[in-house]
């Protein structure tokens, strides 16, 4: 005696149903907005008198405040120089100017790495987001088999590009 071997049928369905999935996910509803227009040009112009380059404005641009989860647009400005001062001159120009215009670090956004640092500033509802990289001129300065730092320390000044970005935008309620 055989016994019969047991077949499935599965019935169509018109609804999809998603897996779960592990992503985490940051929350769908914009919950911030981009500083006023002047708000946004002013600091830009604070800033690229101190680091001593016009840099670039986005406005809107992506802004994802990972701290707390919430995602939305803001005002993104950036600004790229190759000098001997480097991140360390950008870094302490961009607080200054920050703090001279009454925000206040938020050392929960504080993060650093071998060529890059992240900090957040906060004012009242508002929040900007800093990064600071160094990356080299040519990527083929700093071949992939090499500590990255290291290189980094090893070239000449002219030869690494720092660049800070600095995303404001103000929380909606």
């Amino acid at each position: 005696m055989q016994l019969a071997s047991p077949e499935a049928t599965i019935a169509a369905t018109d609804t999809f149903v998603p897996l779960p999935t592990s992503t985490a996910t940051v929350a769908s509803s914009p919950s911030y907005q981009p500083l006023s227009a002047d708000e946004c040009n002013n600091l830009h112009v604070a800033i690229s008198q101190g680091v001593g380059s016009p840099g670039s404005i986005q406005d809107p641009a992506l802004f994802t405040d990972y701290t707390n989860q919430k995602s939305g647009t803001g005002c993104l400005m950036s600004f790229s120089l190759t000098s001997a001062t480097g991140a360390n001159g950008m870094d302490s120009v961009v607080t200054s100017v920050l703090q001279n215009r009454g925000w206040t670090e938020n050392t929960s956004y504080a993060a650093a790495g071998p060529a890059d640092v992240l900090d957040g500033y906060q004012n009242a509802d508002a929040l900007c987001l800093l990064e600071f990289t160094s990356a080299p001129s040519d990527a083929s300065l700093c071949p992939k088999d090499a500590n990255y730092y290291q290189c980094l320390g090893d070239l000449q000044p002219y030869q690494v590009v720092h660049t800070v970005t600095v995303n404001c935008a103000r929380l909606m309620p």
